[in-house]
């Protein structure tokens, strides 16, 4: 009798500890950051008789967590690819919206300048046609202009964007070195799982991976996690958690530069290709590679049509007979000094060629003017490639 005691008993109360942990995993159904848990149940023995060996009931051994730390990885490093991606998209798309107008856009206004050419060479003294023209002139102008603008506001945009990124970096790295130190805490206490905070720490880590590319290292019996960026660069470690900063970069007073503040308190500027994930990732790579390129195509048609069309207007006589001058300006290209040199020299752009045969057309490229070994170098600033 005591032993059918002792076997019910066991049963019920494994019973209720199971309908205890199934009704958790029911009430987190709907919660993003819940992992389930599954109840462990195992024989409590028994005693061998005369008649044979009996048991002695069930009994629960623990409450796990239906966690696979290699899926989640997995999942970080995909969903740190798919926000770079976004990112990037987003970005492009506002800059296709403006540059892709039909009715608006420059090819709608050079055929407009055209057709407007086209009639004054029917009647080249005619005051309609020829207001027609400058309007249409104008327009065209008008038009290089606001996209030019429109691409200094993205950019600025983009600054935003790339500093609030860093900002959330670091509020997620502070968060989970704080959260480490309450999961040694709690284990420290009482040694049992601290199963919420361990959910709370993964939820943590997707939302820093969503930002930048991360690894991770977890202790396994402790379940606190240790944070690197893809370069190394210890973002958590225990308790502590370095920072990133966004400075200013030496060479273009103009661009910011995405730093790190090392545990000496140093801060080390990154190199943008190893910031290449996650909504950081996204953004860098639009500032870096889409917004120069469309820049320079866009500086390099207006470049090109304003000088071929002074050069037509100057060949030709006005109605006083006087011959043309030029029709459109521009600024030349602008030489930024690094904030750290420390000689006198100046440099200054004169002047710039577009003709073609000439074999010394002007590229679309930003440069770096170096004075090293007693003799000034030439690179391209996007390969750093020697110019000859």
């Amino acid at each position: 009798m005591l032993n059918l005691y002792y076997l019910a008993s066991s049963g019920l109360q494994t019973g209720q500890q199971a309908l205890i942990v199934t009704g958790n995993n029911l009430a987190n159904a709907t919660n993003p950051n819940y992992s389930r848990q599954n109840i462990i149940l195992g024989a409590t023995g028994g005693r061998m008789t005369s008649s044979g060996y009996f048991g002695n009931g069930v009994r629960v051994e623990g409450v796990v967590r239906a966690f696979d730390e290699y899926t989640n990885e997995r999942v970080r490093g995909t969903d740190t690819l798919l926000r770079a991606s976004e990112a990037h998209y987003a970005k492009m798309s506002a800059l296709d919206l403006e540059f892709g107008r039909t009715y608006n856009g420059i090819d709608a206004k050079l055929n407009s300048l055209f057709n407007a050419l086209k009639d004054i060479s029917k009647q080249p003294t005619d005051g309609n046609y020829r207001s027609s023209a400058f309007t249409a002139l104008k327009e065209l102008t008008s038009r290089f202009n606001k996209l030019s603008d429109e691409l200094i506001h993205q950019e600025q945009k983009n600054n935003q964007d790339i500093r609030e990124s860093v900002n959330n970096i670091n509020q997620l790295t502070g968060q989970l070195a704080n959260l480490n130190r309450e999961i040694l805490n709690r284990q420290s206490v009482d040694g049992s799982g601290a199963f919420d905070l361990l959910d709370r720490r993964d939820a943590l880590l997707q939302a820093l991976s969503q930002q930048t590319g991360i690894a991770t290292q977890i202790d396994g019996r402790t379940g606190a996690v240790d944070v690197t960026l893809s370069n190394g660069h210890m973002l958590v470690n225990g308790d502590q958690a370095s920072a990133l900063e966004v400075t200013t970069d030496d060479s273009n007073p103009g661009r910011q530069r995405v730093a790190y503040r090392n545990v000496d308190n140093i801060i080390i500027p990154l190199d943008d290709r190893t910031l290449d994930k996650g909504r950081l990732g996204g953004l860098l790579a639009f500032r870096n590679q889409d917004l120069p390129e469309i820049g320079n195509r866009l500086n390099e048609l207006a470049l090109y049509l304003s000088d071929r069309f002074n050069e037509v207007n100057s060949q030709g006589y006005d109605l006083n007979s006087d011959q043309g001058g030029d029709i459109f300006s521009y600024r030349l290209p602008r030489a930024i000094a690094n904030r750290n040199n420390t000689g006198k020299a100046e440099l200054s752009v004169a002047g710039i060629n577009t003709d073609a045969e000439a074999g010394t057309v002007a590229k679309p490229q930003d440069y770096t003017l170096r004075f090293e070994g007693g003799q000034w170098r030439v690179t391209r600033t996007a390969d750093g490639s020697e110019v000859a």
